[in-house]
């Protein structure tokens, strides 16, 4: 028995860690009923932004499953990609608006192809000792945060409407 799965996250929860402990009540419900029941009673965590969120639960889940799954054989590990041209990147620009701005020093979207390699990377025998690793596949935004070569607050701040 044995055997790899490799899911696909988002770079856009960056600091999921910090709130493992509140996302392992979602993680650990025990069927989809306990889990409706846990999204409805942290309802703010959930809807104040539900796609970053969805990628936190997803990493979460990975952190924790993959622990039981390797006493069966299984590896279980995820991707946290940056922005990357699929055909969700028109309705995603539509929706969150400027999305250029995550790309960080590689100064472009990445391609399928280029996600891809690492999730085949994560499924091959050449990783048979990776286990529970949510890979960064983002070009190096997240690096670039991390050693404050990027200022999020920077993106994130409101334009300035008082120019003349």
């Amino acid at each position: 028995m044995g055997g790899a799965i490799a899911v696909v996250a988002s770079n856009a929860p960056m600091g999921w860690q910090l709130e493992l402990d509140q996302l392992m009540g979602l993680v650990s419900a025990e069927g989809f009923e306990a889990g409706r029941q846990w999204c409805e009673a942290n309802i703010e965590m959930v809807e104040a932004a539900a796609y970053p969120f969805s990628k936190k639960v997803i990493n979460a889940w990975v952190a924790s499953r993959a622990a039981t799954l390797i006493t069966d054989g299984v590896r279980l590990n995820c991707i946290n990609p940056g922005p990357t041209d699929t055909a969700m990147m028109p309705h995603f620009l539509e929706f969150a608006g400027e999305i250029d701005a995550f790309v960080g020093p590689i100064r472009r979207r990445s391609t399928p192809q280029e996600q891809a390699w690492p999730l085949v990377f994560l499924n091959s025998p050449r990783s048979s000792y990776v286990n529970a690793e949510a890979l960064v596949t983002d070009g190096g935004f997240f690096g670039a945060v991390q050693s404050g070569q990027l200022d999020l607050s920077q993106l994130f701040a409101a334009p300035d409407t008082n120019e003349t």
